[in-house]
């Protein structure tokens, strides 16, 4: 698979990557240990490819949608949202499982429409997000 549509991230991104990975983390365990909720959802509607390319170093390290796939306790599902085409399908290609689920466009749209009421409080079903809202040149929610 090829490398050219991977983000080249500067030396922020794996310390910002490591706090959006230990939060989610603890709010899994944490929201796992409720035994009244019924479904944990992980959000990201800036998902990317999955994969970044470090500008320090120029090696593949893992995106959010990556990291979150590899805490346990496990979430019950995972949204990742995605506007551009080719990242959506990368991300698409390399996770390929049932409690995964890639959509491509305006995450504004999508939340609304096919993911917020997926995780309805009374349902007892929670949403973690996590978005990036330093992402350049995306659309960013400004109402969620």
């Amino acid at each position: 698979m090829s490398n050219h549509h991977l983000d080249t991230v500067g030396y922020w991104a794996e310390p910002k990557l490591l706090i959006v990975e230990e939060y989610a983390k603890a709010s899994a365990q944490v929201l796992k240990d409720q035994p009244f909720i019924k479904h944990i959802a992980y959000i990201d509607a800036f998902a990317g490819a999955g994969t970044h390319v470090s500008k320090t170093t120029g090696e593949l390290i893992h995106g959010s949608p990556a990291r979150a796939l590899a805490i346990r306790p496990r979430f019950t599902y995972h949204h990742f949202i995605e506007m551009e085409g080719t990242r959506a399908r990368r991300l698409r290609q390399t996770n390929p499982q049932p409690d995964v689920t890639v959509c491509q466009g305006d995450c504004n749209e999508i939340l609304l429409g096919e993911v917020f009421p997926e995780c309805r409080y009374e349902d007892f079903r929670r949403p973690l997000p996590a978005q990036d809202q330093s992402a350049r040149g995306r659309r960013r929610s400004r109402d969620l």
